[in-house]
């Protein structure tokens, strides 16, 4: 009996499938089969599914199939993109800034900023709110600039009548391609 040719390795599709950005926020599992049609499989340096768990842009894992005959082959899975990593949201005021005096003027009190090492971001957003009435002639907020680029936030100085001060939150959302979602409050 003689068998001189290397076992082959096919790889399935991979699960679960990127999303529509090419990423996966998890693990994915990528199942393979092993043949030989001379001596037969004799043993694989993993089972089925090869597991990828390692973040990056381009992950790969292999798997060595060996025949009876002693023949080995390896063979690279197809690459995937992975990303388990929050995007980052820097720039928020600290918790308990006070405006001070309420004159009624506008304070700049932050530059909120998104960042995703990996991936990149696909949407950032930036909120305020607060716990007195609103004047829709006359906003207390103003947040600027838009898409994913930092966000410059102003707050009015300002209380009604001797109540006890206006309470603003500010909440910034950041989605990364791989669809991790980090939403801070200030």
């Amino acid at each position: 009996k003689i068998d001189k040719t290397p076992p082959t390795v096919a790889f399935g599709t991979a699960s679960p499938a990127a999303n529509a950005a090419g990423w996966n926020n998890s693990n994915v599992a990528i199942p393979f089969t092993a043949g030989d049609n001379l001596s037969g499989v004799a043993s694989a340096s993993t089972t089925s599914p090869l597991v990828l768990s390692t973040e990056g842009s381009a992950v790969t894992g292999t798997v060595t199939a060996k025949d009876r005959a002693g023949n080995a082959t390896t063979a690279t899975s197809p690459a995937v993109k992975i990303d388990k990593t929050l995007p980052v949201i820097s720039g928020l005021p600290a918790p308990g800034t006070t405006l001070w005096p309420p004159n009624n003027k506008f304070i700049q009190v932050a530059t909120v900023k998104a960042t995703d090492a990996l991936g990149g971001l696909a949407l950032f957003t930036v909120t305020g709110e607060s716990n007195e009435p609103p004047d829709p002639k006359d906003p207390d907020i103003i947040i600027t600039g838009s898409g994913l680029e930092p966000r410059i936030v102003q707050l009015r100085a300002q209380r009604l009548g001797t109540g006890p001060g206006r309470i603003y939150t500010i909440t910034a959302t950041a989605l990364d391609l791989a669809g991790n979602t980090l939403t801070a409050k200030a």
